[in-house]
Order: structure tokens, then sequence, then C-alpha cells
């Protein structure tokens, strides 16, 4: 089906629809169930129940002409559902099945838009609409269901979720939630989509009250990435923004330029909360690469936060020997810690740059490359970006000149000793090999571009003798 082909009608139709007169769906079709109390996300099987009776359905969805004639019926029938958004009065519970078919089907129009920017703003102003809105909201937070992902078995219970304090009430959240598969119940996706659109303040304060982890998820999922984000962004408390992290940001696909303005927002907002930060710094960034979607609005959320920030955020990044080969890849294609350093780069004054360029110095300084477990190759490391900046734009030439001289004498020292197997041998020579490769780049840069980026190529010592060395005693 062409999204945009759906989009493009609905735009004419809602343009038809102000001078329209309404005209109530066929009687059969409000007592159709609407999409999700089939379960189906996609509304597949709410097309298929209308397009009986509403033959410019089927049309627009395979993208077919949808005529004049079957336009204007479309018009009657929003300005149908307009009206009873309009006029809806909180006591109406006798005719609920009407608002519930009213929100379906804008919903429905709006399918490849999911802004409901096509709802009059003077809807707002109906009280009673908003009072079922959000008493409504309120029940389905508390009805979603949770599917076993492994088992796909239905939990007779909501699981029994921590309070999330503390690194580890938040990764707690993480790893429950990875288990299990979340079903909104009926109608909770336009009517969140509603009440984001009219009342984002209210939305955010029924959040507040809930806290409920996941209802949070159920209600991120039911709004467009952006939309997620800045509800989050709204909210006191910072589950419902965690729950809209989740949702968005482990696919490998880029967010849409607003969502990652409004994804940089809301980690802005909470980096200024100390505890809740390294909570979420603890769940979510431990291995970057898990949440590649995050990386870039996070770089340069930290380059408008605090230095204790920028220090949660490296201090929880369980750091790993990177095949040489994967951390010599583009940036852009990597999604991971080199990403989020390397947006901090573009976007961070000068001094809040040098700083955290000498955290990341520190932290790469003290790691040995895990050499426990072996290196028989030579590697990279996931802040290798960061290093490098600290090489380019904080060693003066003559350190930087001096600290690889400092590894050539290193792996001389490495020859000079006697180890207990040729194992050991050459890890500690790839050990000095894999240090050397940030350094050596980052002066090549300064005689080149003199701009932050990753190397293309591995780096050698120039000592032919270092040379013969390594290849006597088998290093790579």
């Amino acid at each position: 089906m062409s999204m945009t082909g759906v989009d493009d009608i609905a735009r004419d139709v809602f343009a038809r629809s102000a001078s329209a007169l309404a005209v109530p769906p066929p009687a059969d079709l409000l007592a159709a169930a609407p999409a999700e109390e089939t379960g189906d996300t996609d509304r597949d099987d709410f097309w298929f129940l209308w397009e009986g009776a509403a033959p410019f359905l089927a049309n627009a969805r395979v993208g077919a002409p949808v005529s004049d004639a079957d336009r204007d019926l479309w018009a009657g029938w929003l300005t149908w559902a307009i009206a009873v958004l309009d006029d809806w009065d909180a006591d109406w519970d006798d005719v609920g099945r009407d608002l519930d078919v009213a929100l379906a089907l804008l919903d429905l129009t709006q399918r490849a838009r999911p802004d409901w920017e096509f709802v009059p703003a003077t809807v707002a102003d109906n009280a009673g609409l908003r009072e079922t809105v959000e008493a409504r909201l309120r029940a389905a937070s508390k009805q979603v269901a949770v599917v076993n992902f492994y088992s796909r078995s239905l939990l007779a219970y909501r699981p029994d979720l921590p309070d999330p304090k503390g690194e580890t009430g938040w990764k707690e959240i993480v790893a429950t939630l990875n288990r299990l598969e979340i079903i909104a119940p009926a109608g909770q996706r336009a009517l969140a989509r509603l009440a984001w659109r009219l009342w984002p303040d209210g939305l955010a304060a029924l959040c507040d009250d809930d806290g409920d982890v996941l209802g949070a998820t159920a209600l991120a999922e039911a709004l467009a990435p952006a939309h997620a984000f800045a509800l989050g962004a709204r909210c006191r408390t910072p589950l419902q923004g965690f729950a809209a992290i989740l949702a968005y940001t482990e696919l490998r696909t880029p967010l849409e330029p607003d969502a990652q303005q409004e994804l940089e927002a809301l980690l802005v907002t909470f980096a200024r909360d100390p505890a809740v930060w390294r909570g979420w710094m603890a769940a979510l960034n431990r291995y970057p690469v898990r949440h590649p979607r995050l990386q870039a609005p996070l770089g340069r959320a930290l380059s408008r936060s605090s230095k204790e920030a920028f220090l949660a955020w490296l201090s929880v990044i369980e750091l790993r020997p990177l095949r040489l080969a994967d951390a010599l890849q583009p940036v852009d294609q990597r999604g991971d810690a080199s990403t989020c350093l390397k947006a901090f780069s573009d976007t961070a004054a000068a001094e809040v740059r040098a700083a955290g360029w000498r955290a990341v110095w520190a932290r790469w300084s003290a790691w040995d490359f895990d050499r426990r477990d072996g290196m028989m190759k030579v590697h990279g490391s996931d802040i290798d970006l960061g290093v490098v900046g600290y090489a380019l734009e904080v060693m003066r030439n003559e350190e930087l000149d001096t600290a690889i001289a400092t590894e050539a004498a290193n792996l001389n020292q490495v020859f000079a000793q006697r180890w207990p197997s040729v194992i050991a041998l050459i890890t500690a020579a790839n050990l000095v090999q894999s240090r050397l490769q940030p350094l050596a780049h980052a002066r090549t840069l300064k005689t080149t571009s003199n701009q932050l980026e990753l190397a293309t190529g591995r780096y050698s010592f120039d000592d032919p003798e270092l040379t013969w060395r390594l290849k006597r005693a088998g290093c790579e």
C-alpha cells in the first residue's frame, strides 16, 4: 500500500469535510470491533471489516484511485466523527461505541500520519470528552496484557516490576520487559493520540499519577517516536521517558530529525537528576551498540549537560576489545559509543569537549584490553574516538610524540622479558600495538585534516627491528 497515497487522500478528504454534511457510518459498522480488540496493530482486520460497506477504503488501501463521490462520502463520515468529539458528554455511556468508532475512523484515516493533526484544536474545549478520554486511558493502563516472549503464553498476572530507583531497579525493568510482549487494550492507541493532540500536559499528569511500567510502555508505543519522547520530557517522573527510549532506540534505522531533537531534549532534562541519569545509563548504555538510535542524540545531550553526566555515561560502559576490522568502520555505520562521541564532539564547546576527552583518556589508559583472556590479534575499543580526540586536541605535539615513543619502548621491553608461553608474549605485544593505534592516528590527523575521525587502516611502529621481532614472534 502506498502510504503517501493514503496521506494525500486523507488531506483532500479533510479539506472536503469542512463543507460536508455529517453522514454516520452504517449501523452494522458501528457494531464492528476497533482494530486493537483483534490484536492487529496494523489495522488489517479493521480495514477488512469496513471495506464491504465503504469501497473507498479498499481502494485507498491498495493505492487505487478514489472517486470524488467516494471522497465526499468519506468526508461525511469524518464530519460525523468530529461532531462526535465536539458533542461528546462524559455521561453518554449508552453510546460509547459511537466514540470508539469515531476515534477508530480518525486513526484509520491517518494511518500514514500518527500525529492526529487533522483533529481540530477546538475539540480540546470539550470537558466531557477530556474526562472520558482520561478515564479510559487510566483504565487501559491497568488492562495492559503481556505475553511471555519465549513461551508465547499469556501471563495470568501482571509481573511484579520493581520500583525504578537506582541502577538495579532500572536494569531489572529492562530485563523483565525484554521477556515480554506488550498487548495494549482496545482503543488505547487512538485514545493516546487524541489525548496527546489536545491535552499533552494532562496526559503527562496522568502518566505521573499512574507510575505503571507496563502502562507507560504501551502508551509510548502508541505514539509516534517524536511525541513519545516529548511526552516523557513533560512528565515529572522519569518512567514515561525511559519507556519511550526503550521502545524506539533499539532498531538500527535512523530516527527522523524531529524525533532526534525530542529525544535529545528528553535526555538533557533527566541528565540534571544524577540518580536517575546513572540508572538510565546503567540500564541503556552498558553496551551502547544495543541502542544505536540513542547514540547521536545522547552525544548531543552530553554536550549540553554537566561533567558529572558525562562521567556517569562513561563509567557504566562495558569496555570490550573490538576486532580491528570492526573498530575501523566509519562512525556512521557503527551505532555505538563512537557515534555518541562524534555527536558530542560536533556540538560541545571547546572546554566541554576537552574535559570529555580527558575523562575518556583516563578510562582507556587504565584498561588493559582484557588481556587476561589472551590477545592473539590487535584490537580497538568502543571509545577510541575519544582517545583520538584527547591526543589530537589536548596533547601537545611533543607530548604525543613522547607517548608513541613510550609505547615503542614498552614493546622493546616485552621482547626483553621471558614469558611462560608464546601466547603470553603475543598477548603482551598486541596490547602495546593496540594502544598505539589511536595515538598514531591522532599524529597523522595533526599533520593532515586536523579533524576528528576514526582510522581507516592499521598503524605500525616506525622501527624495522620491532617489525622484525613482531613477525618472528608470530604476532599479527
